[in-house]
């Protein structure tokens, strides 16, 4: 199940921060702008204790509070910025944080979580015997009307077709826009954030970016070229 502690990790499955707050690990990455490169994963940025502040959020798989289960510390969460910003509001181009794993090992490296039935209006979190997991071999900027799919621990993995490209989204309740962002005509619920987006190709997957919000039958994501650049231009997805 995608709300299993599952070792090694996968994109695509259930992490929690230590306040309890639940979310779906987006993809494992390298961090290539320190020496030695630094093995994580990441996620959203609402995912952690305090949103664009690196806080040193520890995160676990998938039940919090316990050492058994922890996973990693969130290294990277650039601020928000106002330059290009409408007034009144603050900005960025992805949710999205950086995460350390504890080990090197607990990583899966580049494989999401292939979901038992992939469907557009929530599907099963069960994880499919035959095909457990979808090697991420490329990354990929979908066009409008392009097919896509997402897996996370609340619908499992849905499907829809692109219909918004580069965007500028505000965050419901809040005073934060999200610069150039991408619209699935898709479903997911609370739990979802974080969840990767892509386009299946046979049995593997071209990354498209990290889901961060929805509603009325639609979600909203970071593309993953936008979020690599915002995350320090040096954070690459891994590869099988």
């Amino acid at each position: 199940m995608l709300t299993d502690s599952i070792r090694p990790v996968l994109a695509g499955v259930q992490i929690q921060n230590t306040g309890g707050v639940i979310c779906t690990l987006g993809v494992n990455a390298v961090r290539f702008d320190v020496m030695p490169p630094v093995r994580g994963f990441v996620t959203n940025s609402h995912c952690t204790a305090t949103r664009s502040v690196v806080d040193g959020t520890v995160f676990s798989q998938s039940t919090s509070g316990t050492t058994t289960n922890r996973i990693g510390v969130e290294t990277v969460d650039p601020p928000f910025f106002t330059a290009g910003c409408p007034s009144g509001r603050v900005c960025r181009y992805s949710d999205a944080v950086f995460v350390a794993y504890d080990s090197e090992t607990l990583s899966a490296r580049g494989q999401i979580a292939n979901a038992r039935f992939c469907v557009p209006f929530g599907g099963t979190l069960e994880i499919d015997p035959a095909l457990p997991r979808l090697p991420v071999t490329g990354i990929t900027n979908p066009s409008l009307n392009t097919f896509v799919e997402k897996v996370g621990r609340t619908t499992g993995c849905t499907t829809g077709f692109q219909i918004k490209t580069c965007i500028d989204t505000n965050v419901a309740n809040s005073s934060i826009t999200m610069l150039c962002q991408n619209q699935v005509a898709g479903v997911s619920a609370p739990g979802d954030s974080g969840s990767p987006v892509y386009r299946r190709d046979g049995t593997t997957a071209l990354l498209a970016g990290i889901l961060w919000g929805g509603s009325s039958g639609s979600y909203v994501y970071s593309q993953w070229f936008v979020t690599s650049a915002e995350l320090g231009g040096l954070v690459f997805p891994e590869m099988p």
